[in-house]
């Protein structure tokens, strides 16, 4: 209840939010269930109140993830990219999480953060490689919980970049 008062305070709408869950079971019942996941979600919907209508819709198939990641990510302003690329990856967490509570499924769970992690450091990748052109000779490699594509909600990426030449340059 106490997550519950958090994230209608800090909507900007409490009377209209709890009209709308005191006539819509389903969606009562889901925002119930992503509050009992912890602080996580609570964080997020306070942080970006627009989550709130995520939890009506459901995702889409991982292909037209990959393809909406990379059509997002691919037009982040150079200038705010760090910021943007945190608040997409804040919000894209948070609507795999809903969709997660909603199918009951880790396995599609892991796969969906896994897809969401690969496409943003690619896109990291992509930047830096963009900045120094001189520089190809390099790779990324995921180990851990996203090498194995197991990748959870509290889970860091283990990366290592394996590169050609001195250290120092």
């Amino acid at each position: 209840l106490i997550r519950l008062e958090q994230v209608i305070q800090h909507s900007g709408a409490g009377a209209s939010l709890y009209r709308t869950l005191l006539e819509n079971e389903p969606l009562r019942n889901l925002l119930l269930s992503m509050l009992d996941l912890g602080d996580l979600p609570v964080a997020r919907l306070i942080r970006y109140p627009e989550l709130l209508d995520s939890l009506l819709f459901t995702l889409p198939g991982l292909d037209d993830l990959r393809a909406r990641y990379l059509s997002v990510l691919a037009h982040i302003d150079p200038d705010t990219r760090r910021d943007q690329i945190r608040r997409f990856e804040a919000i894209e967490e948070f609507k795999i999480l809903v969709e997660s509570v909603n199918d009951g499924s880790l396995t599609g769970l892991q796969e969906r953060l896994s897809l969401l992690a690969d496409m943003c450091v690619a896109q990291g990748a992509a930047w830096q490689a963009s900045e120094h052109a001189e520089r190809s000779d390099w790779v990324i490699v995921a180990l851990g919980k996203l090498g194995g594509r197991e990748l959870t909600v509290h889970s860091d990426l283990d990366l290592v970049v394996i590169y050609r030449g001195d250290p120092a340059d």
